[in-house]
């Protein structure tokens, strides 16, 4: 035995040589993998009270490491009519039943901090006034009009990150009651915008309203 390890000494050196390098390169990717997660951007979009209803307040939670910038906020609304957007970063303020002053959603949200819309119902009527869409206590005034989703995107800077980045989340209305809609998530997490047709979209928001 300890012949045959001393005639393939060498053999043997370079074979654990390589299979050290195999262990630490394994670690190495592990390690990089788990700091690349935890510098990555994370939000949520997510609604208040547990409510299914328009009044339930939209919140845009910071979940990275680091603060984040908020730049841009999107309303999409899906309806028979046709799909469309809003920019609803900027918003006017209103005190004692009267509109006051213009105000913006511009601002940094520092990690584990939210950031509150008022409600949905807000997002749905702005983007449906986009598309010239009459609506009351969130459905629309003409009964051929069908709304089907509303999606909300936040468009922020992150400190790690030279571009701006996207997240989406969706959500389905349920108007088959003559009543105020249901609010119904998509999918349990926001998504982040990463493919080359997301970027796109982004780049062509921030170039429309900001």
């Amino acid at each position: 035995m300890f012949e045959w390890i001393s005639n393939y000494s060498t053999a043997l050196q370079i074979t654990l040589g390589i299979l050290t390098l195999g262990v630490w390169y394994f670690y190495g990717h592990i390690l990089k993998a788990s700091y690349d997660r935890k510098r990555r951007p994370r939000v949520l979009i997510n609604k208040g009270l547990g409510t299914l209803h328009l009044d339930s307040p939209c919140l845009i939670c910071n979940m990275s490491s680091d603060s984040i910038y908020v730049l841009c906020l999107i309303a999409e609304l899906e309806t028979s009519e046709g799909t469309f957007t809003a920019q609803v970063t900027h918003y006017e303020m209103e005190e004692g039943g009267q509109t006051s002053r213009l105000s913006t959603r511009q601002q940094p949200i520092d990690s584990g901090q939210c950031m509150r819309i008022r409600h949905f119902r807000e997002l749905v009527t702005r983007a449906a006034e986009a598309g010239n869409i009459a609506v009351q206590d969130g459905l629309p005034q003409d009964d051929g009009v069908v709304f089907r989703s509303l999606a909300v995107t936040a468009i922020c800077m992150y400190s790690s990150e030279d571009q701006p980045f996207g997240t989406e989340r969706g959500f389905d209305l349920d108007c088959s009651r003559k009543s105020t809609p249901r609010l119904i998530p998509v999918e349990s997490d926001a998504k982040r915008l990463v493919s080359r047709k997301d970027r796109k979209k982004v780049a062509t928001w921030l170039r429309r309203y900001t």
